[in-house]
């Protein structure tokens, strides 16, 4: 395996500095301090301060009173961030964002000449990579090469601005070694403890022994000395749809009647909407931020339930969040976000009515008039009172199962109401990360086939490390 990773650290702090914010001073990105938003990226002074992203603006305040704090940028985070991603895009389809100027790419299939060394081959990928990030960004982002997704990290961390690290098979462990036991993502009680017993490199914990540490610190701690050892059987998940569909304008002269308002909401709903359906992608949230003439901002937003793709329905509710919004200042700039969600995961747990299905290309009136028959089948043959309490009733939640791994962490067996079920074969893998309303998502999704010729939908929370069945009505 060949991965690289392409590290701009603290990408939103990086283009506020180039826009020229002064940089003597702690830099807070999200807001100013009254604001009720949260941390979305901070300096490394500040962050020495004890500023933490997600923190409310409020209580970063309180910890590093000497910062600038400046309104998050998003826009212009994620398009900086999509420059930097075509650029691995050119060599490997296989690319995940694990955060803005945090990219992985998987470069196994690139083969090396015949009669080539290996290791001068890495580092001239390596090199033309970097090549190419400074052609198209101003940011320093640097990359790391390994044949491991841990080990590529600490490279391009440890490499200088600009640059670039390969690491060749074998050299893993050797690399590593030096490197603070902060690279690892630990607990601060696991840290403190083995502070304690005078671990303080990734060297000093992959020298003891695993089951040692297991047994002290718990299963969980088995993959932090896997990855000071050089180990790391994660691969490189493929990102899923993208995670917004954002459109905004600009109004001039500044909208102060909710006529206008409305009318310039309904054509970004449109807009949005019909981007969405070409994606063939379907919107489970949307929200619509209104700033004004002093530049406060006001967001309101609703869920869509159930997902959909539809032009009119996703219209409706752009309107609706707008005849919602309470303003007493005039609005200079609208904009308007659609949240999509894999197709294929929801094909997996939403089923069609029969009757329905024959008419799903038809006009909405005549879909309509076909819902309208399949309930009064419904109707005659169980009785008006099934219908209102299905209609009352929400579709099962995901249930907990457990699961055993192959090396590569995917799903060899199930394992639900004392039951086995092994796993036949592995359809599709998709990651779901999701950062809305207050809840945050990140999950790897599996369609798997079980030896019974059952398909079924897993996913592993990563939040929680665990495993979950979708369950649909039958």
């Amino acid at each position: 395996m060949k991965i690289i990773c392409l590290l701009a650290a603290h990408l939103p702090v990086q283009i506020e500095r180039q826009a020229g914010t002064p940089t003597a001073t702690s830099l807070i990105v999200g807001g100013r301090p009254w604001d009720p938003g949260a941390v979305l990226d901070c300096s490394p002074a500040a962050a020495s301060a004890g500023v933490r992203l997600g923190m409310r603006l409020a209580r970063a305040a309180q910890l590093c009173p000497g910062a600038t704090f400046v309104p998050a940028r998003e826009a212009v985070y994620r398009e900086a961030h999509a420059a930097l991603e075509a650029v691995l895009h050119q060599h490997t389809d296989r690319v995940e964002t694990a955060g803005l100027g945090y990219l992985f790419a998987d470069m196994s299939d690139l083969r090396v000449p015949a009669g080539r060394d290996p290791a001068q081959a890495d580092l001239e990928l390596a090199r033309s990579l970097a090549r190419e990030v400074q052609q198209v960004s101003p940011l320093d982002a640097r990359i790391g090469l390994a044949p491991q997704r841990f080990t590529a990290e600490q490279a391009a961390r440890a490499t200088r601005p600009h640059g670039w690290c390969p690491v060749q098979p074998g050299q893993e462990r050797t690399f590593l070694s030096p490197l603070p036991l902060e690279s690892l993502p630990l607990d601060s009680e696991m840290h403190r403890r083995l502070h304690l017993l005078g671990i303080t490199t990734l060297g000093t914990l992959a020298a003891l022994p695993r089951a040692a540490i297991v047994r002290q610190f718990g299963a969980d701690a088995g993959l932090f000395h896997d990855l000071a050892a050089g180990r790391d059987p994660r691969g490189v998940y493929p990102d899923a749809p993208p995670l917004v569909v954002e459109r905004s304008t600009l109004c001039e002269p500044p909208l102060r009647d909710a006529g206008p308002l409305i009318v310039r909401v309904a054509r970004l709903g449109e807009s949005a909407a019909t981007d969405l359906a070409q994606r063939k992608h379907q919107a489970q949230g949307i929200t619509l931020t209104l700033e004004d003439e002093t530049g406060k901002t006001h967001i309101v937003s609703t869920a869509i339930e159930p997902p959909s793709a539809e032009v009119d329905q996703l219209k409706r509710q752009a309107v609706g969040l707008a005849t919602r919004a309470t303003l007493t200042r005039a609005v200079t700039r609208i904009t308007l976000t659609l949240y999509p969600l894999r197709p294929a995961y929801l094909a997996a747990t939403q089923l069609a009515l029969p009757v329905l299905s024959a008419a799903f290309s038809a006009p909405i009136d005549a879909r309509g008039r076909a819902l309208q028959e399949t309930l009064r089948r419904l109707r005659q043959r169980f009785g008006e009172l099934i219908v209102i309490v299905a209609s009352l009733l929400a579709p099962p939640g995901p249930r907990a199962i457990q699961t055993t791994l192959d090396a590569a962490g995917q799903p060899l067996a199930l394992v639900w109401d004392q039951r086995f079920h092994p796993v036949a074969r592995i359809y599709e893998h998709w990651r779901e990360r999701r950062r809305w309303w207050t809840q945050p998502v990140l999950r790897d999704y599996y369609r798997v086939e079980l030896r019974d010729h059952q398909v079924k939908i897993v996913f592993r929370d990563l939040a929680s490390d665990g495993w979950f069945l979708e369950r649909r009505w039958r």
